[in-house]
């Protein structure tokens, strides 16, 4: 797997948002499962593409990355071991085990060795369900906690935050146990496909209001609004609704962007007038050539 996240996305680490985001919507709709069924190695780069771009177009995730590389997700702890080393007027070495801390690169190179004596407790994981619109809005799960005996067992309320995905893990703090994750997975939603924070549907328009024009009241996630189609609209053509997607998770007040892509429905069982109409349209386009 590559950890490059740059590379899996083909920019360079001085891209703007704008070209990550271009990037990641050109490779995600190329690997997207629905059209790789069956490939594993489609699959694989699809997750690696998510990945790179849920760090990358969070601002805070992206610097942190640029900083510490892999050791992005320790920021926070690096941050401080680094604070704490410059502050001292001496070198100073983890658990003053020797060798000079002169740098964050051997803190960080300290920070990946193993601990000793210090073997940390197994990750305890348990999957929960929730629906699109749940993981859009956020939502609370009561969750049993304890290891099968009755007597132990204890019930706690999780809040979920809005924008989690297949995969999020969720810390649950709880005074007895600091070593339990909810990780998430969500079930699709009709007429919505979810891509990283982006969210896709189909809007279905007849003939003459493609040709013409129409303004249409949507009822997308979240809110009710009112979309105008331009005239002469094509089928198949897309149209972005930015910051209509889904929250992202980190920075909730944040959001995705919505695509509507249009689908022009063909009139069927024409009467002899209608029929008439079209062919005298036909004719009238064919003299124009």
């Amino acid at each position: 797997m590559n950890n490059d996240y740059y590379a899996v996305l083909g920019v360079s680490r001085k891209a703007s948002q704008k070209e990550i985001s271009q990037a990641y919507r050109r490779l995600a709709r190329k690997y997207h499962p629905d059209l790789n069924k069956g490939n594993k190695e489609a699959e694989s780069i699809f997750k690696q593409i998510n990945e790179a771009h849920a760090v990358l177009s969070d601002t805070e995730n992206r610097n942190s990355y640029d900083r510490f590389g892999e050791n992005w997700k320790h920021s926070d702890e690096l941050h401080n071991r680094e604070k704490t080393f410059r502050g001292n007027n001496f070198t100073w070495g983890f658990n003053n085990a020797g060798g000079n801390l002169n740098s964050i690169e051997d803190i960080i190179n300290r920070f990946n060795k193993p601990k000793a004596n210090k073997a940390r407790p197994k990750k305890i994981e348990k999957t929960i369900n929730l629906t699109l619109l749940e993981a859009f809005n956020g939502t609370s799960r009561v969750i049993t906690i304890g290891n099968g005996n009755s007597l132990n067992e204890r019930k706690i309320e999780v809040k979920i935050p809005p924008g989690v995905d297949n995969g999020s893990k969720i810390h649950v703090k709880d005074k007895h146990t600091n070593n339990f994750y909810l990780v998430t997975k969500i079930s699709p939603m009709e007429d919505y496909e979810r891509i990283g924070n982006d969210l896709h549907t189909k809007l279905d328009l007849d003939l003459l209001d493609a040709i013409f024009g129409i303004e249409v009241e949507l009822n997308i996630i979240g809110e009710r609004i009112l979309f105008t189609v331009p005239p002469e609209t094509q089928n198949g053509t897309s149209f972005r609704l930015s910051g209509k997607g889904m929250p992202l998770l980190k920075s909730p007040d944040k959001r995705g962007n919505m695509y509507i892509s249009a689908h022009i429905r063909i009139p069927t069982e024409l009467s002899k007038k209608e029929t008439a109409l079209f062919l005298e349209l036909k004719s009238l386009r064919e003299s124009k050539e």
